[in-house]
């Protein structure tokens, strides 16, 4: 018996155009594989960096940070604007900490 996967690609690169389109392919597993995942970038109120399919609502908590393509690009992006790794509530208790001594 054949398994038949929908699999879900936006048609367009642009973040904003995502949700105008997608091209609906109906796929066996072997070709689905073949189909590259895209993701979106996602943030967190503690300034913490994640991946998200696209295929998924994005969970509470998270919104889109405007960026989506390959799992490796949005990993490479993340690199590039997540430079402090601490989350904002201990960034900003530190800057309190330093504020005090200074």
């Amino acid at each position: 018996m054949k398994k038949l996967v929908i699999i879900v690609c936006p048609i367009i690169d642009d973040f904003a155009e995502y949700f105008r389109g997608y091209c609906m392919s109906e796929l066996t597993e072997k070709k689905a594989e073949k189909c590259e995942q895209r993701y979106f970038v996602v943030k967190n109120h503690e300034e913490q960096y994640s991946i998200w399919p696209t295929y998924k609502s994005i969970p509470k908590g998270w919104v889109a940070e405007g960026y989506s393509n390959s799992k490796e690009k949005c990993l490479s992006y993340i690199d590039k604007v997540w430079v402090d790794m601490r989350p904002l509530s201990l960034r900003k208790k530190m800057g309190q900490m330093d504020t005090k001594e200074g």
